[in-house]
């Protein structure tokens, strides 16, 4: 695209401003030209000094006008635009499905149990969503998935309310682990202390043993030392006392050299329980975040079990047929009642094999596109067994508004979640065309600040068109999915 440069007011004025000097001094020109061979005729030389001035301040004037033009400033980078893909979504995979165009569906049981209830007859509209037989465990009406979404909910409100309350708990056993090690460090820091004053101790008591000693000697070796035995007995029992206190002192002196050494056993030991007790503590923070989450999920998983034991309308319409009764059992597939009508919406049928029918995620909304638009749906249905040459059905339905942008049988592309949505904390996957690999690294670009900024991570397995991410990205961190950005590139988020 051909760039135009935006000429600013003020640009114009000078350009005008410097157009009229120049006008000026041609017409100055003239003048001067005539001017001076009248004055040359009259005084040649006053008229020579005079033309040197002149074409001086033309000279100059003219280098004014020849100056270049000041650089205008550098132009704005370009920004990138890209898409992105947020940690914390389910991945995702295209597949194609197939219109259905009908206005007849036979809902089936996707649940074992006991018809307890049927809500409606033979004739009745219905509102979609409306509840049309409810199903139970039992003849007494017991339902299990109800008592098991109840134990979900229980389980999940208990971990929420303490949540915040383990988390401080952990939070104060991480500083209590580290005020101990401040503690140690100060009680080596007072042992260094109190073994230099042991030192100086042993230092006096030596001089005065050795003094003690000379004077024993001296006793001893004096002519009169059998007068001096009693002297000399009690000079003895003075030196056994000090030299037991310097045994003494020169033990406790040992003892704290090896406490205040910093390579001995008790400081490596304090030392070692400190990171020891830091790591658990980091560990029992991460198992609260995942106990929360698996508690979320589990009461996700619940809420759909017991939504099994409660069919309702897909759509607003007419019931034509109630196949079943109250007091009967029913199984996987039994058909329940067949609703008929203008309904608002039509089936796509996407067929897939059992590995994917099996990863289809049925709390996260898939995304149909029709004509250059895109459609959110959940799975209505997935088949418990294949439909055609071993593959499964997956069907979905779409508002009527969009029929007349499909014909019967046309193939739609459908972007479908696999796995579970926000498990992103846990292990997070991002597509395998947002990864930049080195050879010593890999790295992927996140949005920050609507610019590109490079983190350096470690993956994992490989999911499909996914892969894992094990270290260095966190939940919410926003994936650039083009390549073509660098670090502190500019983005336009598509």
């Amino acid at each position: 695209m051909e760039k135009t440069t935006e000429i600013k007011p003020e640009q114009t004025a000078i350009k005008g401003h410097l157009s009229g000097i120049v006008a000026y001094v041609k017409t100055a020109k003239k003048s001067l030209t005539a001017s001076l061979k009248k004055a040359i005729k009259r005084n040649p030389l006053t008229s020579f000094l005079v033309l040197l001035g002149i074409l001086l301040l033309l000279i100059i004037v003219g280098n004014f006008l020849r100056k270049p033009k000041a650089a205008q400033q550098a132009q704005e980078k370009r920004a990138f635009q890209s898409k992105t893909y947020v940690i914390g979504s389910a991945p995702t995979m295209q597949l194609t499905g197939k219109v259905e165009k009908t206005g007849v569906i036979t809902m089936v049981a996707q649940s074992a149990g006991i018809v307890q209830k049927v809500h409606v007859t033979v004739g009745d509209e219905v509102r979609k969503g409306k509840t049309l037989v409810s199903l139970s465990t039992s003849y007494s009406g017991g339902s299990i998935p109800s008592i098991q979404r109840q134990l979900a909910q229980t389980q999940f409100t208990f971990t929420e309310d303490t949540f915040q309350t383990q988390k401080d708990l952990v939070g104060r056993q991480r500083e209590l682990a580290n005020e101990q090690w401040q503690n140690t460090d100060e009680l080596r820091k007072i042992s260094d202390k109190t073994l230099g004053d042991t030192r100086d101790q042993i230092s006096i008591n030596e001089s005065i043993l050795s003094t003690i000693s000379d004077n024993l000697k001296t006793l001893e070796e004096a002519t009169d030392s059998a007068d001096n035995a009693d002297l000399i007995l009690a000079t003895k029992q003075m030196k056994a006392q000090y030299m037991g206190v310097v045994g003494q002192l020169k033990q406790a002196s040992r003892a704290l050299e090896y406490q205040v050494d910093t390579n001995n056993p008790p400081s490596k030991l304090a030392e070692l329980q400190r990171d020891l007790t830091l790591k658990q503590l980091d560990v029992q923070e991460k198992s609260l975040d995942l106990n929360k989450e698996i508690n979320q999920l589990n009461l996700r998983i619940a809420r759909v079990a017991e939504s099994l034991m409660y069919p309702s309308s897909p759509f607003a319409g007419t019931v034509e047929r109630i196949h079943v009764r109250p007091g009967q059992a029913v199984s996987p597939g039994t058909p329940i009642i067949s609703l008929t009508g203008a309904p608002d919406q039509f089936d796509v049928v996407v067929m897939v094999p059992e590995e994917i029918r099996n990863a289809v995620s049925q709390l996260e909304p898939s995304t149909v596109f029709i004509d250059q638009q895109q459609i959110t749906s959940y799975p209505l249905h997935v088949s418990t067994e294949p439909i055609y040459q071993g593959l499964y059905a997956v069907t979905y339905h779409i508002p009527v508004t969009y029929e007349a942008a499909v014909h019967e049988g046309e193939n739609l592309t459908i972007t479908v979640p696999l796995g579970y949505p926000d498990t992103g904390a846990v292990t997070p996957t991002v597509p395998l065309h947002a990864i930049h690999q080195f050879q010593d690294y890999a790295q992927v670009f996140v949005l920050k600040d609507n610019k590109a900024e490079a983190k350096t991570v470690k993956l994992g397995s490989v999911f499909g068109g996914y892969i894992e991410v094990t270290e260095g990205l966190s939940d919410g961190d926003e994936i650039l999915l083009n390549r073509s950005v660098v670090s502190g590139s500019a983005i336009e988020k598509l």
